[in-house]
């Protein structure tokens, strides 16, 4: 019985190097691996004890002691666990059970040994471990047709032999124990075989899975780098992803302004808003929309990208905030989840995931539902943020790049429409003998909305016009040129300032109501000879006039409102003509709010006042005197180092 404990003792010994050689290099390392060892370790342990009893004991028989069916019973207890491990592992509910019931079952024989006498607990025990041979062989009968060969089959054939013939001793009464002792080790060696092939079976399958997931990183970064165009790339992305993973619908969102590195006014980031910038399949809008007018999924995506997400708010914000991606499963079942168009899409399962650059989130990506209608698995998680990781550098260097593009072009826009602009300001001032007048106009940004302009009606008459129109940059330089062009046509026929502004209120009403924008004119037509000037304002800032003997200044104000707030009759019902006589040496100063909007490094405006007052004290001298040393004034007001707050524009004319 010594030389018998001794071979088993090697045996097991052997197969517990075997399989842990087998293993080590195991891409998984899975639980489910090191059990198999451990199983193993458990017999040589056992068998280990009973030939140290045995050889203490003088070569007492080893079957006098319930030693040894008791760790055979565990390690066969951890070999059906595992049997039903591998079923069960993904299914939470199924999985606690199985480890309570073996849990329990391990307890049995050691409540059996300290309960009954050693004759009894000896013959419980063999009694138990021969059912869970039995149930050994039944889970290899289930296998044999696709996993088991044929020199396994022979192993547990022989065990099974080992097995009745124990069967056939304790009938006859004769029973020693022998023949399971026998058909362990042979069972086990079958095991021991299927195990290492499983094994490799399962290193084979991971391999080559790297290898179909190396391939797909490679397609994604060359599709990635072929573009540089957000549009495109990100819905290519989008779709491509939708395919690997097979999901149902997916959404990217970004937050811009952080990847510009700053907020910028009017933008999401002021708002803590997500934007949807690509979007694939029947995705559910952040918000609950009307089913009825989604139902084609072109209209279904347009409600998606005009619906931003709150930072912090629903899924997709809460993982912007976190910086971390979330799976979330049966989200159908869940009576707190808002399903936003239930009748279209009932999203079950979801994956969201942060766009990272540097540690910063600068957008999220969210796939919803998998075509089978199962749940996302964590395998599905786990390459989906692979693939997000991989595809995160690219996207933000694809929005810089067209970024930094778009600025290019619009500042090659900016430049022309500017030189356009410069060119409709007039370079000249007409010469008279019975005006002294100046001019000057500085604009904040590369195109400004003020306009001015000198109109010789006849040898007597003169009109003058200073605009301010509401939008800037573009828009309000290219309104600036209709006005221009309109004001001329109109101007050069009609000694009337009143009828001239409620004809160009007609011209301009369609194009500033689409645009939302207003025009703010004055326009004053000087009768050169008679010293009389006929205004007409059109929500303008005052014309002040300072009268030269008196060195007063009046502020003139008829009423009017802004070009393209309302319709012409009524404009011509509101508005009003009024007719000023003057003498030499009285001026004239036209300007835009730029000039008493003005503010210092302390917040305070320059204003109506000081501007009166300046005014007031330069009289005497010459228009081009004045307007110089109010550009000086307004500059040291504003501060060194402080930028102008908004265009200016002044005309200042002096009677002769």
């Amino acid at each position: 019985m010594i030389f018998l404990s001794l071979g088993r003792l090697l045996l097991f010994t052997l197969f517990f190097f075997t399989l842990r050689a087998e293993f080590r290099h195991s891409l998984s390392g899975r639980l489910t691996q090191r059990l198999y060892v451990l199983s193993f370790v458990i017999l040589a342990i056992g068998e280990l004890v009973i030939f140290a009893f045995a050889l203490g004991h003088g070569g007492q028989p080893w079957y006098e002691q319930p030693l040894r069916p008791l760790f055979e019973i565990c390690a066969f207890l951890l070999l059906s666990f595992l049997c039903n491990y591998e079923h069960n592992r993904l299914n939470e509910g199924h999985l606690k059970t199985v480890i309570i019931y073996y849990g329990l079952a391990l307890l049995a024989p050691i409540v059996i040994i300290l309960l009954f006498s050693a004759d009894v607990n000896r013959v419980m025990l063999l009694g138990i471990e021969i059912v869970l041979v039995v149930k050994f062989l039944l889970n290899a009968a289930d296998k044999l047709d696709d996993t088991f060969e044929r020199h396994e089959i022979v192993l547990i054939g022989t065990g099974l032999i080992f097995f009745l013939a124990d069967l056939f001793l304790r009938f006859i009464d004769r029973f020693s124990g022998i023949g399971l002792t026998l058909a362990v080790p042979a069972c086990c060696m079958a095991f021991l075989s299927y195990a290492i092939r499983g094994n490799r079976r399962i290193l084979d399958k991971e391999i080559e899975m790297r290898d179909k997931e190396i391939q797909i990183f490679a397609d994604i970064t060359k599709k990635l780098n072929s573009t540089f165009e957000l549009s495109p790339l990100l819905n290519g992305f989008v779709v491509e992803i939708c395919g690997i993973l097979d999901a149902y619908a997916a959404a990217l969102y970004l937050d811009k302004p952080s990847i510009q590195g700053g907020k910028t006014e009017g933008t999401a980031s002021d708002t803590q808003e997500l934007v949807c910038e690509a979007v694939y399949g029947f995705y559910p809008p952040p918000q609950p929309v009307d089913e009825r007018v989604v139902t084609k999924i072109e209209f279904l995506h347009k409600a998606v990208k005009t619906i931003p997400v709150k930072k912090g708010l629903r899924t997709v914000g809460r993982v912007f905030n976190s910086g971390k991606g979330e799976l979330a499963k049966d989200v159908d079942k869940n009576d707190s989840f808002i399903q936003t168009i239930p009748k279209i899409t009932m999203t079950k399962t979801m994956i969201t995931l942060p766009l990272m650059r540097e540690g910063k989130v600068y957008g999220v990506f969210q796939l919803i539902n998998h075509n089978d209608g199962e749940n996302f698995s964590e395998e599905d998680f786990r390459f989906a943020e692979m693939i997000i990781d991989q595809a995160s550098l690219a996207i933000y260097n694809a929005f810089l790049i067209e970024e930094r593009e778009k600025k290019l072009e619009t500042d090659a826009d900016l430049k022309a429409a500017r030189e356009i602009q410069l060119s409709l300001i007039p370079k000249t001032i007409p010469d008279t003998p019975y005006l002294d007048i100046a001019k000057h106009f500085s604009p904040t940004r590369q195109i400004g909305g003020d306009y001015y302009d000198f109109i010789p009606i006849d040898e007597s008459h003169l009109g003058v016009i200073i605009a301010d129109v509401s939008g800037k940059g573009v828009t309000g330089g290219l309104v600036m040129s209709v006005m221009r062009t309109l004001m001329r046509m109109i101007s050069a026929t009609s000694l009337s300032p009143k009828s001239v502004l409620m004809e160009l209120n007609k011209g301009v009403e369609i194009a500033v109501k689409e645009k939302h924008m207003f025009i703010t004119v004055l326009y004053c037509v000087f009768d050169m000879k008679q010293k009389k000037v006929t205004l007409c304002r059109a929500g303008h800032n005052p014309f002040l006039v300072c009268k030269g003997a008196t060195r007063q200044l009046e502020q003139y104000k008829p009423e009017g409102i802004a070009l393209g707030i309302i319709d012409s009759d009524t404009f011509g019902r509101i508005t009003r003509e009024i007719e000023i006589s003057y003498d030499s040496g009285d001026s004239f100063f036209f300007y835009t709010d730029g000039v008493v909007e003005e503010f210092n490094s302390e917040k305070q405006m320059f204003g109506d006042e000081k501007l009166k007052d300046y005014l007031e004290k330069t009289v005497p001298l010459p228009s081009a005197a004045i307007i110089d040393g109010l550009i000086v004034e307004l500059s040291e007001f504003r501060g060194q180092g402080q930028e102008q707050h908004d265009d200016i524009a002044m005309i200042n004319i002096k009677a002769r």
